[in-house]
């Protein structure tokens, strides 16, 4: 592991992938079948449920990667540090409206889609996300404007002072490749900046989850009444 990128989603962070960095990120948790290890993770974090989420854990997840990124494994704090010790650090970060502004143009509307209440209950990845979306941000019941920014704020300053000054780059989008390269020790790419996920492309990204767990809970839906109806069958066959 060469750098553990701590900053919250939303803030810039996809700039590492185009660098040549193998990057482990949301879609490879997906695409991997590890969303159900990090819901492990996060009760055990947050709930002191389940075994310990330490370095063989983090190894075994993100071992095959040279950065780790994103919600929720930026929360993992203390966690990441102790693990890779000689990794460097960088807290992207942005302004604080702005920030909560593009969630809630992302995240907070994907998960206000009020199909995933029934989505929970047929379909086990749907019931991760959603666990590990309420974990981190709870309900959208209500104006959580004041909570939401307060997590980006507090997490940010813990970053900082956990953090030796030499090992940490905090870092914006609009700072451009030349300070990132800089701490990295590498070439600038001719290549210019990305820019940050648009938000009609995060949309589109999380329909696609979305239909897979359509789908998928369709599937589940099919099988369990063809077992009972199949039980039935069998039932009133034995009672003649």
């Amino acid at each position: 592991m060469k750098i553990l990128a701590l900053g919250m989603g939303r803030t810039g962070t996809k700039s590492l992938q185009k660098i040549g960095f193998h990057v482990y990120d949301f879609p490879d948790r997906v695409v991997l079948g590890h969303v159900s290890r990090w819901v492990e993770a996060l009760r055990w974090k947050w709930y002191g449920e389940g075994p310990v989420f330490g370095r063989e854990q983090l190894d075994e997840l993100t071992g095959d990667f040279d950065v780790v990124m994103d919600m929720p494994c930026c929360l993992f704090v203390d966690e990441l540090l102790a693990a890779y010790p000689d990794a460097k650090v960088i807290l992207t970060t942005r302004s604080v409206e702005s920030w909560h502004r593009s969630m809630l143009n992302t995240i907070f509307q994907v998960f206000s889609w009020p199909s995933w209440r029934v989505l929970q209950y047929t379909d086990r990845f749907a019931a991760n996300l959603l666990y590990h979306h309420r974990t981190l941000w709870g309900s959208h019941d209500g104006d959580k404007t004041r909570q939401c920014t307060q997590v980006f704020i507090d997490h940010n300053n813990y970053v900082r002072k956990v953090v030796p000054p030499e090992r940490l780059l905090e870092f914006q989008v609009k700072d451009g490749w030349e300070p990132l390269c800089q701490f990295l020790d590498i070439s600038v790419p001719d290549a210019p900046f990305p820019s940050a996920n648009d938000s009609a492309g995060f949309i589109q990204a999380f329909k696609r989850l979305w239909r897979r767990s359509v789908k998928q809970s369709i599937r589940n839906i099919t099988t369990s009444l063809l077992i009972v109806a199949v039980g039935f069958y069998g039932v009133r066959h034995m009672l003649g």
